[in-house]
């Protein structure tokens, strides 16, 4: 890691985890006599994971010594994580403005006044960072400025941002885009995959006079999985999945078979869409869908053209899949190469296969997944919710594998928590891609999905670059089991997947041509 913490915040198993989620007054840290806030924040700690989370944008950093604060194993003293946060960039009238969380903060405590459209005072009392345990009944201030009225998960904690001063935009440096952020964070006091888990939830209003054209929001990261010099970077496109792996099977602070980080979409901003059905709020949205990672990029810790970004339009041409100068990111290498093929999302190959487009210089990494574009009118809000997951599997590629393929277990508690319609829960029950055959396969294999209601239908298929290669079937389809004949006699060997897109619920399966 860059920096470690200069002591272990707790030297405690999994004996003082349960302890601590039992004792009320701990866990909530909001009764204690305070004086002005500005800056607040408190450590999500219910699981195995110890993360620092803040009420001005920033996630995951050590706010007393700026060093990682994405512990995991809880007690064990090493960080996956050194920083996080949430980058968001859009046009008002044509001027490119953005606002950027990354090791300085271009947001403050508090909301935003919906009158005079300039920020609160960010030093009252209620803009502190709540945490709440299970069975807890949050604050009626905090309730007023957005924190959910019922506890989710075992463990929550909530506050709100806003950029809308602009003495606060000191590091890209451009006007405020007049945004308001409700962030909640919550965890599972769990055994498997949810024990090993942070969820976060973004509600992002529009509380500016100006409409915001053509915007994009990031999951910015700077990963440091334990020693941050042998890290690599991946993406899967049809899991909306962004991952943070170890070159070798020996990191010098996880040691033998490290494991792997990973942010995943559960659901992204809501865009028209005529025909399909998104969800905002828990509730269905007819004509309108979820958008999904539209682009995963990496950059590097230099000036040059895939290096720090340094102005608006920059931090808006990598929001984009563009490099700093403006030039598309390509498939292959690092992806400058102007002679390779245009794409929209870096190191999309398996790991653990060896197969398509994977990250070979280890290195600091920081990674951006981003999503757009859509439009927000004055008063819009958009609503974005990831989880960020950590799991550590037979060796440092195979831990890959299996954040993969307990990604579903994420999207799981997304339905249960934010869809939360008995029909919904219906429809992803008894609606179902099942895996094709043969597989692996020469020119043709067969795809097979089950519809339990009217549907419009989307399948598709994207090869391990995240480049769509062809259309099965887009539009609608009555409640029953299809079966379609794939003919893949001009694509060449290598990974691919089928994605079935049925309202906002994706089915993925990965496909595997042998030639």
């Amino acid at each position: 890691m860059k920096t470690t913490r200069l002591t272990s915040l707790f030297l405690c198993g999994i004996i003082s985890i349960i302890t601590f989620h039992l004792q009320a007054a701990e866990n909530s840290g909001n009764s204690r006599p305070r004086g002005p806030l500005v800056q607040d924040y408190k450590l999500i700690y219910v699981n195995t994971i110890s993360a620092w989370i803040t009420n001005y944008g920033s996630i995951f950093r050590d706010p007393v010594t700026g060093s990682a604060g994405f512990e995991w194993p809880v007690g064990g003293g090493i960080d996956a994580i050194y920083a996080s946060g949430l980058w968001m960039g859009a046009k008002v009238n044509n001027e490119v403005r953005v606002a950027v969380v990354e090791y300085s903060y271009e947001l403050a405590p508090g909301t935003i006044n919906s009158v005079t459209h300039l920020p609160n005072d960010p030093n009252l009392l209620r803009y502190q960072v709540y945490k709440y345990a299970a069975g807890e009944i949050p604050d009626p201030e905090a309730i007023e400025d957005g924190c959910p009225s019922e506890v989710i998960g075992d463990q929550m904690l909530y506050s709100v941002y806003n950029d809308a001063d602009p003495a606060y935009h000191v590091n890209i440096g451009t006007t405020p885009l007049g945004i308001e952020v409700q962030q909640t964070v919550f965890g599972f006091l769990q055994i498997g995959p949810l024990g090993n888990a942070v969820f976060l939830r973004w509600l992002i209003i529009n509380k500016s006079v100006n409409t915001l054209d053509s915007a994009y929001l990031s999951i910015w990261s700077d990963p440091d999985l334990g020693d941050s010099g042998d890290d690599l970077v991946g993406s899967d496109t049809c899991l909306s999945l962004g991952f943070c792996y170890n070159s070798t099977d020996v990191d010098g602070e996880y040691g033998p078979a490290p494991p792997a980080v990973g942010y995943t979409f559960l659901q992204g901003p809501l865009v028209p869409s005529p025909g399909d059905t998104g969800i905002f709020l828990g509730k269905q949205i007819t004509d309108h869908q979820n958008l999904p990672m539209t682009s995963f990029i990496s950059y590097i810790n230099t000036n040059t053209i895939n290096g720090n970004p340094q102005i608006g339009p920059e931090v808006y041409n990598y929001l984009r899949a563009f490099w700093r100068d403006g030039t598309p990111i390509t498939f292959g290498g690092t992806g400058i190469n102007p002679a390779n093929p245009r794409t929209f999302y870096m190191f999309s190959g398996d790991p653990e296969s060896g197969l398509g487009w994977l990250d070979e210089v280890a290195s600091d990494k920081r990674f951006m997944m981003n999503t757009g574009p859509f439009s927000m009118a004055p008063g819009d809000s958009q609503e974005v919710i990831f989880a960020v997951y950590i799991l550590r599997g037979a060796s440092n590629l195979n831990s890959v594998t299996l954040l993969k393929q307990t990604n579903f277990i994420m999207h799981s508690v997304y339905n249960s928590v934010f869809v939360g319609l008995e029909d919904k829960k219906e429809m992803v029950i008894n609606n179902y891609l099942m895996q094709n055959f043969p597989n692996p396969f020469n020119n043709q294999t067969t795809i097979k999905y089950h519809l339990a209601s009217a549907q419009n239908v989307h399948l598709e298929i994207f090869n391990s670059a995240g480049q769509q290669v062809a259309t099965l079937v887009n539009g609608p389809r009555e409640p029953d089991e299809y079966e379609v004949v794939w003919d893949a006699s001009g694509l060449a060997s290598g990974i691919y997947f089928v994605r079935l897109r049925v309202a906002q619920y994706t089915f993925t399966k990965k496909l595997l041509i042998l030639k």
